[in-house]
């Protein structure tokens, strides 16, 4: 049986990242968690901090989280927490997915960008958000066309959960 947690780890396993990745099931929270690793290689006289302005200390890694879940969050996410929930009627599907999938890859090539634009002097923060309103315009578009597959899919199931 296919799962969001299924398809999602099928995603990355195909994937061409090169980045460490963690794909988790949590059946008690409702969530399939990715957890993507940017390196951060040669900082230099750069400090980096944290979103209180506080120091980042050792940091060869910058985490992006992104948690898909079917209940309703309220809150908004992080720059390094994207909280992404289910669209239709609650459930994720494949072609929701398809487009999910298609953004994370987008942003772990824009935090790759940011830190080499950081790194060199170019920016000051790295800046990263999840696209909401392209994820809706490429679904409405999607649809539109007959290229959306509405088939529904769990989070995960026992075999996969971290809990």
């Amino acid at each position: 049986m296919q799962t969001v947690y299924s398809y999602i780890e099928k995603a990355l396993s195909d994937s061409h990242w090169t980045i460490p990745w963690r794909v988790s099931y949590v059946s008690v929270a409702k969530q399939v968690v990715v957890q993507a690793y940017l390196p951060v290689d040669d900082l230099g006289e750069i400090q980096l901090l944290d979103g209180r302005n506080q120091p980042l200390m050792a940091v060869d890694y910058l985490e992006l989280k992104f948690i898909l879940t079917e209940n309703a969050i309220t809150g908004q996410a992080s720059d390094e927490v994207m909280i992404i929930q289910a669209i239709d009627e609650g459930h994720f599907t494949i072609g929701y997915l398809d487009v999910v999938y298609q953004q994370m890859n987008q942003m772990i090539y824009n935090g790759r960008l940011q830190i080499k634009e950081l790194l060199a002097g170019q920016v000051t923060a790295i800046e990263i958000r999840w696209p909401e309103e392209t994820v809706a315009q490429m679904v409405a578009t999607r649809k539109s066309v007959n290229r959306y597959d509405e088939t529904q899919l769990q989070l995960g199931d026992d075999k996969h959960d971290v809990v």
